[in-house]
């Protein structure tokens, strides 16, 4: 399966563009947090790694990573109740979503 990011809005996008370029005055203006859930699985390890070695703080963010054993049907609802800014779906839960409605948007 594969597996997506649905984000929440246009906030998550922008959050992703900015971590992809160097922020040496992060620790001027502290750390933007970023909410992302996630099933327990093999796919999400680079989330995790990335976190615990610090490579998100380096760029200003503060991944705060909720493991959601419950799927892609959950991690929907915690986008669209505003628990979340970012969840990993898999296509067709983040496909039926948007069709149902939800505001995400799949990147």
């Amino acid at each position: 399966m594969a597996a997506h990011l649905a984000a929440q809005g246009g906030r998550s996008l922008r959050l992703l563009r900015q971590a992809a370029r160097p922020m040496a005055a992060a620790t001027l203006r502290g750390l933007t947090t970023v909410r992302v859930a996630g099933v327990p699985e093999h796919f999400n390890a680079p989330f995790l790694l990335s976190r615990d070695r610090g490579l998100y703080k380096e760029r200003g963010i503060d991944l705060q990573w909720l493991t959601t054993p419950q799927g892609t049907g959950k991690m929907g609802d915690m986008l669209a109740a505003g628990e979340v800014d970012m969840a990993v779906l898999v296509s067709e839960g983040a496909v039926a979503n948007v069709c149902k409605g939800a505001a995400n948007k799949i990147v």
